[in-house]
């Protein structure tokens, strides 16, 4: 009963299983002492038990469920023994002075959020492992070092760990972790200066949170960068990404970076990240794909004005109601990078686009990358607003006329 003050239980020899719940909420147990023969402990069996310090495991035990011991805030060791193969759902999930862990070598699943919110866990063996689950490390921010062993696969959110070729982050808010390192014999990861890669090098799981550079960039080959990936990375200041497709909330805690650079062939996605003190964004002039202004809509330190490169054939914002800190969008009119049977739909579709921002007090201008501006006169304008007027005899028509705000300099040939 939660109500029960007694200190230390131990276990009749007859009993097999610790049934759901069966400690759940008690205060004052401090101590527990387990049968020889329990194989069981169940779910929520000791969940929310916040004065118990000292768990004595039983050498018969073969499974521990689900969140059996979440919330046990004082718990600082778990020398987990028996013939588990296992560790359910949340297990330690909130034992938030756990520090020391360790378990038999038949364990080869974390399940998802396992160890999530231990923040005084410092180490932990991965030697026998095969799958971690998503959040099975997740603000674990005393994490000082990690290893992947050879034998670990892909992360599952699966109960039984099976490894499913999808991945599911387990790592996140790690602020002292400094260095992953990965076996050379693993076939699934890699590790590019203490960065955790897919093995082929086109998808950053983790950045470690607890790295001190200041200016990183993700190799070329990585078009994928996963959820939480950089979560936590304060100490990052500038960032420069190469990734077209990037997961949920993979920059979230990265309060630090004023500068964001996107240096790839294409932009496709970016989800629900934020950088609350991001003070310049910048495309590579190659760089294809949409820009969507709900990717950026919580920055409220960028530039009122951008500049987009002529290989975005879309600009849009998914609510209207979210706050925008562009107001005036500029984009080149001549998709020179696009099949030419695309340019018409292009221009429709942008069109249509100035219409809905107007809604929103956005206003979407089309710029003129290069023309003829005379008979025998011709113009380019770059991105950073310069104006470069070549060739002979007058200059009769100005297309610029249209946005001269993004006019800064003007240069003249001669003739």
């Amino acid at each position: 009963p939660a109500g029960k003050t007694a200190e230390k239980y131990t276990m009749e020899s007859n009993v097999t299983a610790v049934g759901e719940s069966a400690f759940r909420n008690n205060k004052h147990l401090k101590q527990v002492v387990f049968a020889d023969s329990v194989t069981t402990i169940d779910r929520y069996a000791f969940e929310g038990c916040t004065a118990l310090s000292k768990v004595e495991f039983p050498l018969s035990l073969e499974t521990l469920s689900d969140r059996a011991f979440s919330g046990c805030s004082a718990l600082t060791v778990a020398n987990i023994t028996g013939r588990i193969t296992r560790l359910g759902e949340g297990a330690f999930a909130g034992c938030t002075s756990l520090a020391t862990v360790s378990y038999p070598s038949t364990l080869e699943y974390i399940n998802t959020s396992c160890f999530y919110d231990c923040i005084s866990l410092k180490k932990l063996d991965l030697k026998n492992i095969k799958s971690i689950g998503g959040g099975g490390l997740f603000n674990c921010q005393a994490l000082e070092e990690l290893h992947i062993p050879a034998g670990l696969g892909f992360h599952s959110s699966d109960y039984y760990g099976d490894s499913t070729g999808s991945y599911s982050s387990f790592l996140g808010n790690n602020l002292k972790l400094k260095n992953i390192s990965v076996d050379s014999a693993n076939p699934y990861y890699c590790s590019v200066g203490g960065v955790l890669y897919s093995k082929d090098k086109t998808t950053l799981y983790s950045y470690p949170a607890g790295k001190a550079n200041k200016e990183f960039s993700t190799i070329e080959s990585a078009t994928h960068i996963e959820e939480y990936a950089f979560y936590g990375a304060n100490n990052l200041e500038s960032l420069t990404v190469y990734a077209s497709n990037i997961g949920s909330y993979a920059f979230d805690g990265c309060d630090s970076v004023t500068k964001l650079a996107f240096m790839g062939e294409e932009l496709c996605y970016i989800s629900d990240s934020y950088f609350p003190n991001l003070q310049s964004l910048e495309f590579s002039d190659d760089i294809k794909g949409r820009f969507e202004l709900n990717w950026f809509y919580r920055n409220t330190k960028l530039p009122s004005e951008v500049v987009l490169p002529n290989g975005f054939y879309d600009v849009k914002m998914m609510d209207l109601e979210y706050y925008s800190p562009f107001k005036t969008i500029y984009i080149f009119k001549t998709p020179e990078l696009f099949e030419e049977e695309t340019v018409d739909h292009i221009v429709y579709r942008l069109t249509k686009r100035k219409e809905q921002l107007k809604e929103a007090n956005i206003d979407l201008i089309r710029l003129d990358e290069n023309g003829s501006c005379g008979e025998n006169a011709t113009f380019v304008l770059d991105k950073n607003g310069k104006l470069v007027i070549a060739g002979t005899g007058a200059v009769d028509s100005f297309p610029w006329s249209e946005y001269p705000q993004f006019i800064k300099e003007v240069v003249i040939g001669e003739g």
